[in-house]
């Protein structure tokens, strides 16, 4: 394990961007140049991606099921905006069939799978409002 934010032997930690990984694991780019303030961008090789997950937990991708809006409807849960973006397409591509997953999603725990079920209901033909 290796504390980069407190590493005393490399002080040139300057994360980039951050993305959650489809396993939930969290990815830092982490691009330094020497001439930051400069916006010269002449060291091109100083860049490091980390992965941030619980220690002994492998790297893997959830198999999503994309066929059906029950599994489109999980998929469209994901932390993972890729994930999102593809359950998100597929269950507007599937119109009407693709309600009655997403109104089990209507009262869910977390307001964020609320909204993304009901942002994708009000795109479905005739029922925007």
């Amino acid at each position: 394990m290796i504390d980069i934010l407190a590493n005393k032997d490399d002080q040139w930690f300057r994360p980039s961007d951050v993305a959650v990984a489809p396993d939930g694991s969290l990815f830092i780019a982490d691009w330094y140049d020497a001439t930051v303030g400069g916006n010269q961008a002449v060291d091109q090789e100083r860049g490091r991606i980390f992965r941030i997950a619980p220690a002994d937990v492998p790297y893997t991708t959830p198999v999503m099921d994309l066929s059906n809006p029950d599994g489109a409807a999980e998929a469209l849960q994901s932390p993972n905006m890729a994930t999102r973006a593809q359950a998100f397409q597929v269950l507007k591509d599937m119109g009407e069939q693709a309600e009655k997953a997403l109104l089990t999603y209507m009262h869910a725990e977390n307001p964020r799978h609320r909204a993304r079920a009901l942002w994708l209901l009000g795109q479905i033909e005739g029922h925007g409002a």
